[in-house]
Parts: structure tokens; C-alpha cells; sequence
């Protein structure tokens, strides 16, 4: 009504947004899976309407033009699969190939390694996703099973016969054999330490304090850092490089007081091993 009781007729066209997408159709990915990034153009809202427990979306919603990123997940089976994800309104469609039997082989380059030292190595895979069945690894690594990467910090020294196997739905490939070899953590790494610690108003009320630390054949940290009338438990890992001085970083919670940082390096001084580094308290 116009508000003095009569009544008047008005014709409104209404126009619903359309979106677009730049790729309809997405070329037949891999066994392996991966991402890929579809655009939506569009002044509307949009959704996405996912109904593939293989492929996930993000982000799943928004309004107006955005860029969708969809991971693919490792198709197992040899077998190709496809299905299709709506974005908008818009069919999108993902075919992915089936697994071929696996191709391992002996990496290029095999590196040494050192006790409490990070040691990574990859194994040449073709065709992943696969299983692998490995035996001989250094104490303290392990393989990634979705990566084929060898890693971790091993815990003694020696050579190491590594044997490897891997399979999928496809078949089996190996084994392939190689050796790494693990040097000994430096003597002067190795042993207790005792170290003072400057005298700082809001670390320990200018008392100063005591670190004695001992650090074990494995590279394994323990001790204690005494500030004020505190005494506080060290516990951690050593970093040891191939070459190079020996360090820690080790982080010490304390219950409604700032944490404790300890930086620590161990330096190798004309064959003695000289504990040094710094102690801060960490920003809440």
C-alpha cells in the first residue's frame, strides 16, 4: 500500500548469480595424488559438495571470486577411479590412474651419518604409493612409509647393511641393498659439565645460578639448572654435526612462572670439550 490505503503493482525481475569455474575437467592425475586449484568466479555465495572420501576441498565456502584447493589422496588400487566435486553449482570432474608395480632402486649418494646427528636419506621410488619392508636401519631412524624418506638420529655407531623391499596393489619390487655408515659422537661431546650463570634481576633475582649437565654415549642430555633457591630439571637431545661444535636448545616449564630457554653449545678446545651458552626466560 502507499500508506493512505491504496494499493499499487510493481514487476520485479530477479536474476540468479551464476558461477564459473576455469577447469571443468581436470587431467587424469597420478596414482600418487597431489593438489590442484580449481578458480570460481562469481558475485555470489558459493559452497563446495564434497562427496568423495578421496579429495578434500579448502576453502569449502565463501562469496565471490576465490581460488578452491583440492587434494587428491593416493590411490592404493590399481584400478583408475573418478568422481565428481561440486563447487558452486559446478561439476567438477577428477579421474586418477591406478598404481603401477613399484621401481626402487639404491640411491646416488649415500651419506655418512653421526651418533645424535640428523641423518635423512631418500629412497628412489617410481610409482608410489607403495609398502615398504626394510631391515638393517641404524638404531634411532625409521622410514616414512609415505615419503620413502630414511631419517632420524641414530643412537650408535658402526656400518649398517640396509636392505630394501616395497609393494602395492601391482606388485613387488627388490630388494635393493646398501651400507651407511654411523661415526662416533666426538669424546668431547661426551661427559658431564658444569657451567655458572650470570647474575640477572628477573632470570634469578642477581643470585646467579649452577648448570651441570651430562651428556651419554647416545647423545642423551640431562641435569639440573639451579636458579635462586630453584632447582630445575634438564632433560633433552644433543645435536651433533659431522662437523662442527655440538649444540641444544632446551626449553624447562615452569608451573605460573615464565619458561626457561637454555642455549648450549659444547666447543672442542685443543681436545677438551668447553660447555657454553645462554640462559633466558621466555616471553609468555
Amino acid at each position: 500500500t502507499d500508506g493512505f490505503g491504496s494499493k499499487t503493482t510493481a514487476t520485479v525481475t530477479l536474476t540468479l548469480a551464476t558461477a564459473n569455474l576455469n577447469s571443468m575437467v581436470v587431467m587424469p592425475l597420478v596414482a600418487n595424488g597431489g593438489q590442484h586449484s580449481v578458480d570460481i568466479h562469481t558475485t555470489a555465495a558459493w559452497n563446495v559438495v564434497e562427496g568423495l572420501s578421496w579429495v578434500t576441498a579448502s576453502p569449502t565456502s565463501g562469496i565471490g571470486d576465490a581460488t578452491v584447493s583440492l587434494t587428491v589422496s593416493p590411490n592404493p588400487s590399481k584400478t583408475a577411479r573418478s568422481g565428481t566435486v561440486v563447487i558452486g553449482g559446478q561439476p567438477h570432474l577428477i579421474t586418477q590412474a591406478g598404481v603401477l608395480s613399484p621401481d626402487i632402486s639404491v640411491p646416488g649418494l649415500i651419506p655418512d651419518g653421526i651418533v645424535s646427528g640428523d641423518y635423512t636419506l631418500a629412497i628412489p621410488t617410481l610409482n608410489p604409493p607403495v609398502v615398504y619392508t626394510i631391515s638393517g636401519l641404524p638404531t634411532g631412524t625409521k622410514i616414512d612409509q609415505a615419503t620413502g624418506v630414511i631419517s632420524g638420529k641414530p643412537t650408535r655407531a658402526g656400518d649398517f647393511d640396509v636392505v630394501v623391499r616395497a609393494r602395492n596393489a601391482s606388485g613387488t619390487d627388490g630388494p635393493i641393498t646398501f651400507s651407511i655408515h654411523i661415526e662416533d659422537m666426538p669424546d668431547v661431546a661426551k661427559g658431564s659439565f658444569t657451567a655458572l650463570v650470570d647474575r640477572d634481576a628477573g632470570l634469578n633475582d642477581t643470585m646467579g645460578g649452577l648448570l651441570t649437565l651430562t651428556s651419554s654415549s647416545t647423545g642423551a642430555l640431562s641435569g639440573t639448572l639451579k636458579l635462586d633457591n630453584a632447582t630445575l630439571r634438564l632433560k633433552g637431545q644433543l645435536d651433533v654435526p659431522l662437523v662442527g661444535d655440538s649444540t641444544a636448545q632446551l626449553t624447562i616449564a615452569r608451573r605460573g612462572l615464565p619458561s626457561v630457554l637454555v642455549d648450549l653449545t659444547i666447543t672442542d678446545t685443543a681436545g677438551d670439550g668447553i660447555l657454553s651458552g645462554s640462559v633466558m626466560l621466555v616471553a609468555p
